[in-house]
């Protein structure tokens, strides 16, 4: 059994201090050591039962391995000798943030895991300058990089941007925390990553042309499947240098100072998410909003369909979620056999519980029947025949 204690007294914010017990046939000084061994053990599996929702440990064998690595420091508080075998009960410090990092390294390793990100990440040239999103910042280019190189899934900013205005966009990003796992939730992903960065160059200091060139950024996680707010991030770096380099490496330095940490936090929301609540529906090529209250209404009106509530509305793509108790095959023909005004829905892809839908206007991919200039409908006889 493994128990918490919140407030050890340790300065190290890394350690965290942990009851657990352990057993080992025999007695003497090494039945002792073996009994310690397994405490340790034991909380090292717990601590990782913990973090991983599915449970399955095997990508973990190295660590389980060595566990005394990732001990700070312990006392045996009870001893006891049982029918041959040694009990002991420790109070140890575990090196928590080591674990949580070597655990996801691993997971990316083996493909235990592959954890898909939204990034967003606005840039300003200065503490009072406007916040621009589009294109995509130089940050958010060197942090995408920086994901994408630890094996994480990056969503296309191009994309992004095509279902999104600058003004939706802005608001996601100085919105207040909640607001970014439903993000996550919107884009199909496990996660996302937003955030500002705040670029500038102190021109009243160093030699000439040579000044301090700053970045800070700030990032917020959000995980999809619970709309969990994960943690803040920050960072800040300086480079002496010329504006345009001195500001690209700021911002370099500031993504390599949160990434470690970054990633490990990422895999490890991604590893511990819980079921997603409710079917994801994505809409391709709604068009007009009018069509989207059509499928709303449609799918309200459909058995098993308890809410139904619109994430995100574009021209190009629309996101909805419903709260739904029933097999999706259902579902799908109750909205290919709707009756819409001016457009007609056909599935594009049923997974688990994500659902596309194409939206295509009437006419749309039809084809007129062909006449027989003959004026039947017999087939041409081949020549020769």
């Amino acid at each position: 059994m493994l128990l918490l204690w919140a407030g050890a007294a340790v300065q190290d914010d890394d350690v965290e201090r942990l009851r657990g017990e352990g057993f080992c046939l025999g007695v003497g000084p090494v039945a002792t050591a073996g009994a310690v061994d397994n405490a340790q053990q034991s909380m090292i599996v717990d601590f990782l039962e913990a973090l991983v929702a599915s449970g399955d440990l095997t990508p973990f064998a190295p660590m389980l391995e060595s566990p005394g690595q990732y001990i700070h420091s312990f006392n045996v508080v009870d001893q006891s000798v049982d029918d041959g075998a040694t009990r002991v009960t420790i109070d140890a410090y575990l090196l928590a943030n080591r674990l949580r990092r070597d655990a996801a390294t691993l997971m990316l390793r083996s493909g235990a895991i592959h954890s898909s990100v939204v990034l967003l990440l606005g840039q300003s040239s200065g503490l009072k300058e406007p916040l621009v999103l589009s294109p995509p910042s130089m940050a958010e280019t060197i942090l995408a990089e920086r994901l994408a190189k630890a094996r994480l899934a990056v969503t296309d900013p191009a994309k992004l941007r095509e279902c999104y205005t600058d003004s939706e966009l802005k608001a996601v990003v100085q919105g207040d925390k909640d607001a970014v796992g439903r993000f996550a939730y919107e884009n199909l992903t496990d996660l996302a990553v937003v955030g500002a960065a705040t670029c500038y160059v102190d021109e009243t200091q160093g030699a000439p042309d040579l000044h301090p060139c700053t970045a800070v950024i700030v990032l917020r996680v959000g995980r999809a499947s619970d709309e969990r707010d994960v943690g803040e991030f920050r960072a800040k770096a300086t480079v002496h240098g010329l504006a345009e380099e001195g500001l690209h490496q700021a911002i370099e330095d500031a993504c390599d100072k949160l990434i470690s940490e970054l990633v490990t936090s990422c895999v490890v929301a991604a590893a511990g998410a819980p079921p997603l609540d409710g079917i994801r529906l994505t809409l391709e090529r709604p068009g007009r909003l009018h069509r989207l209250d059509e499928i709303a209404t449609r799918l309200a009106l459909t058995p098993g369909v308890a809410s139904v509530e619109t994430l995100h509305f574009s021209p190009r793509e629309a996101y909805l979620r419903l709260r739904y108790t029933g097999p999706p095959r259902p579902l799908v023909k109750s909205l290919e056999d709707g009756r819409y005004s001016d457009f007609r829905v056909e599935a594009r892809q049923v997974v688990a519980q994500d659902m596309v839908m194409a939206v295509i206007e009437s006419g749309e991919g039809e084809t007129e029947p062909q006449v027989d200039p003959a004026g039947t409908d017999s087939p041409k006889e081949e020549a020769g025949a």
